[in-house]
């Protein structure tokens, strides 16, 4: 710790923290309709739903302010949701890139309009983006709106073939019985299985593509279990609800053991055995 104007600083190496960009998804067509009437969201009609109109626009929104800033997260850890996938790749492939002769890498195939479902919208390339994982911990709350439910991983293989599915073990979304809903304990227990998940990926700088619920409760755990060391006006800001397509970048830190981030440490050994 050190005192500066009456504030305490923790004081860290860089390689025992870990910088992670969270994202909700943008606006999708289950939010549109269930906005208006909040009958929708059981409606079969939205089933994996996908972004809105709006919601694409607000994901090509957020990949230019990922441009402007800089953001260059080493992995992009997305949940198998639609409208989460579809945010991500706008978000962190939307930018051109010099091909230098290179075959093309599809992330996101073409998408064909379904009026009143689906937005048309090319193919998003995956030269030039950092690596996808389509991650199941990091999925909404399942509950009994269709919207929340998603398709065979095989359909989605299909629709973003950039993706990496390896993590994804089950071809049907087979955890909850349609008629059954994830009891909130059990959504904890998920949300810190990911977060045990994450801190031990080797990336130093990662985005998270997910959802309001489960962003929320990751969030309030983080405020409620943070105690005294973290000031009330930063638990709230930490704890506030998240926007379709809001980017909320934080810092996690392992004050007794480093975390292994190994890649993109901006540490330099010194000493006689570099020159």
């Amino acid at each position: 710790m050190l005192s500066i104007s009456g504030q305490q600083l923790t004081v860290l190496p860089q390689n025992w923290t870990k910088t992670i960009h969270f994202v909700r998804h943008g606006e999708a067509m289950s939010n549109v309709h269930g906005e208006k009437n909040r009958a929708q969201y059981k409606s079969p009609e939205w089933f994996d739903a996908d972004l809105s109109e709006k919601g694409w626009a607000q994901a090509e929104a957020l990949g230019k302010h990922v441009a402007a800033k800089g953001i260059k997260p080493q992995l992009v850890v997305v949940s198998p949701l639609t409208r989460a996938l579809q945010t991500a790749s706008a978000a962190f492939c939307s930018q051109p890139v010099a091909m230098n002769g290179a075959a093309p890498m599809v992330m996101m195939a073409k998408q064909a309009e379904k009026a009143g479902y689906k937005v048309a919208r090319m193919e998003l390339l995956a030269n030039g983006a950092p690596p996808f994982i389509a991650c199941e911990l990091c999925r909404e709350y399942v509950g009994l709106n269709p919207c929340d439910r998603r398709n065979s991983t095989s359909y989605q293989k299909k629709a973003f073939p950039g993706v990496d599915w390896s993590f994804i073990t089950l071809e049907e979304d087979t955890l909850f019985p349609k008629d059954s809903h994830e009891s909130m304990e059990h959504l904890g227990a998920r949300v810190v299985e990911f977060m045990e998940w994450l801190m031990q990926r080797p990336e130093h700088e990662v985005a998270v593509v997910s959802h309001s619920k489960f962003l929320s409760v990751l969030f309030t755990k983080c405020a409620e279990e943070a105690g005294s060391s973290v000031s009330e006006p930063a638990k709230a800001d930490l704890s506030r609800w998240f926007e379709n397509c809001e980017l909320r970048t934080v810092v996690f830190a392992a004050p007794t053991a480093p975390i292994p981030c190994t890649a993109k440490s901006t540490h330099f050994p010194g000493g006689h055995s570099v020159v």
